[in-house]
């Protein structure tokens, strides 16, 4: 009998809030799942949400891929004069940030 390792799951959480919108991304942000993120902050910000929450505290694990999709999504947001938010996730998530020196080129902030 052959055992498989699946990957875990990635789940993501969409909140209206009023005039924001808070985005819950949980389990792990990669290659596989960030066209998920992607594809649901596009149709938000066609929606007309002008500020918008991206909450890591749900994932476990972020690859570059991750990252990249969210300096896009700040680009983005600085262009259509969105207001962005990102709140930080676990150490194991915060350390992609640490090891690209990108913590300061990110709009975070400690709760959404």
């Amino acid at each position: 009998m052959s055992s498989y390792a699946f990957a875990p799951a990635f789940d993501l959480q969409v909140e209206p809030d009023r005039e924001r919108v808070i985005v819950r991304p949980r389990g792990e942000l990669d290659l596989v799942s960030v066209r998920r993120l992607r594809d649901a902050v596009d149709e938000l910000l066609t929606t007309g949400f002008r500020s918008l929450v991206v909450d890591l505290r749900g994932l476990t694990f972020m690859d570059s891929s991750g990252l990249h999709c969210l300096m896009e999504l700040a680009a983005r947001a600085q262009d259509d004069g969105v207001e962005l938010t990102i709140v930080q996730g676990p150490r194991e998530v915060r350390r992609i940030f640490e090891m690209t020196d990108t913590l300061d080129a990110l709009p975070f902030a400690e709760r959404a």
